[in-house]
């Protein structure tokens, strides 16, 4: 009877294999760190533009902007701004402020009427909440900009927009309650940062800014300055062309 018998790998051989193993991924690593870059940036950048075309179909379609978009601030008072919008640790890039009557109406002169107020983060009184799926209080609450001085989400450093430190921007989200779901979107987009956070406990939708005056003269209508991605991590802004920037940043990794 013949027995057949399999020859162990020496020391030698196998020290051998790990060496060309570790090689390899030193080699296939980083070029899957730049696919994740390059991933995200054009993600990112395809998002922005196709939320900015179906907000100039919704213009174009019924002769004003969309209304009923996410206010960013959590409470019947609109107090806060969102905590759940960027990650713990990370600068919230928006303060509430109260909006001057005049500045209400640039906001409904451009068409938006309303806007969504957000649940309570730390303690969210919707049994069902996620900070990004389900954002809404129990008893949903409406901020009306047609009427009195109502509080705003508001860019704390407009100057990263290229504007002066004085202009007043609005800052609002493209959640599901917003008019041009049904109308010229299927669904709000979901923005997927590359720090890894959870749309459950941080809030990964878009948002639109829209400047209400300069500091000084107010707009008699408020003007669309872009969409763009907040970045949990840091807090940052991005739009279209900060993620076509990545995105070539990481192309030849």
């Amino acid at each position: 009877m013949k027995i057949s018998m399999r020859r162990a790998l020496t020391l030698i051989e196998l020290t051998v294999v790990l060496l060309i193993l570790a090689a390899t991924a030193g080699i296939l690593v980083p070029r899957l760190v730049g696919y994740s870059g390059r991933a995200h940036g054009a993600a990112g950048a395809s998002n922005v533009q196709e939320i900015t075309k179906a907000i100039s179909l919704f213009e174009s379609n019924k002769g004003r902007f969309p209304s009923n978009w996410d206010s960013l601030q959590q409470g019947a008072a609109g107090v806060n701004a969102y905590t759940g919008l960027v990650a713990s640790g990370a600068t919230n890039p928006l303060n509430v402020a109260a909006l001057t009557a005049a500045e209400a109406s640039a906001l409904a002169e451009l068409g938006i009427t309303s806007s969504q107020l957000l649940d309570v983060h730390a303690t969210p009184t919707n049994t069902g909440y996620n900070a990004t799926f389900n954002p809404y209080p129990a008893a949903p609450g409406v901020i009306d900009y047609t009427t009195g001085t109502p509080n705003a989400a508001l860019l704390t450093d407009p100057t990263v927009l290229g504007l002066a430190a004085t202009e007043r921007v609005v800052v609002l989200g493209l959640g599901t309650q917003s008019e041009m779901i049904g109308e010229v979107m299927t669904d709000a987009p979901v923005h997927f940062p590359e720090s890894g956070e959870k749309p459950e406990t941080v809030y990964l939708r878009y948002v639109a800014c829209f400047q209400v005056s300069d500091g000084a003269t107010t707009r008699e209508k408020a003007k669309f300055l872009g969409v763009f991605a907040v970045e949990p991590g840091s807090g940052e802004l991005k739009g279209a062309g900060s993620h076509l920037a990545e995105y070539y940043e990481n192309r030849d990794q």
